[in-house]
């Protein structure tokens, strides 16, 4: 019996024995159980880039490697994208991104960093393994982690992000970058439309300890 599954047999097991039958159905429904799609989007980057005014002055570059940079990411960094692999901590987890060749594209206004979004190449890709299921090719990558300071959201900073990873990525000669969208993230929806297109939707499913993912509704 694997770890997590002999984990989740105690758990189930305790609350039987403290709330009954019932409670327990009532609790594997509603927390051992997990859906969630998202739609994978793709920007085909040779074709013309546009360009956007944001509604804010602000500086978009890479994070650099040095420590200064990356403790003011630290500071930045959301609470509610903290979570990571037991025992490793946020600091660590950028390191070894940045070290594995991601890149994190920034944007700062009156020098404080106020957006993220990070790009992930072929073999370096480390955030979630089931959107392995479509890959990430050779002159591909993926973005991920899209995230505004809520004081700053309104004046098209993530959008204008977005149009300089296009611009930076075509430099490098990549020719198509893709991304995943959840269908519970409305705003990053309609932003994706807006740029991308959507070609498939990834489905994933928990039950218990055991999870799947797969990918329909593809257009190729």
């Amino acid at each position: 019996m694997s770890l997590n599954l002999a984990m989740t047999f105690r758990v189930l097991r305790d609350y039987y024995r403290q709330h009954g039958f019932l409670r327990l159905c009532r609790y594997v429904l509603t927390n051992l159980f997990e859906y969630q799609k998202s739609t994978l989007f793709e920007r085909d980057l040779s074709k013309p880039i546009e360009e956007v005014k944001t509604g804010i002055p602000i500086y978009i570059r890479l994070l650099s490697r040095n420590g200064e940079d990356i403790d003011r990411l630290v500071e930045f960094w959301p609470v509610s994208y903290a979570r990571s692999p037991e025992g490793v901590s946020v600091i660590e987890m950028i390191v070894t991104r940045l070290s594995m060749g991601e890149e994190c594209m920034i944007a700062e206004h009156g020098g404080k960093i106020i957006h993220m979004h990070w790009i992930g190449f072929e073999n370096t890709y480390l955030f979630n393994r089931c959107v392995l299921k479509r890959g990430v090719n050779a002159g591909e990558a993926v973005d991920y982690i899209m995230y505004t300071d809520p004081e700053y959201r309104g004046n098209r900073i993530a959008e204008a992000v977005w149009i300089e990873m296009f611009k930076f990525l075509k430099r490098k000669g990549y020719q198509n970058q893709i991304g995943y969208n959840s269908s519970r993230n409305l705003e990053g929806m309609r932003l994706s439309k807006k740029l991308k297109k959507a070609t498939a939707t990834l489905h994933y499913i928990r039950i218990l300890s055991f999870t799947i993912s797969f990918l329909s509704n593809r257009i190729r």
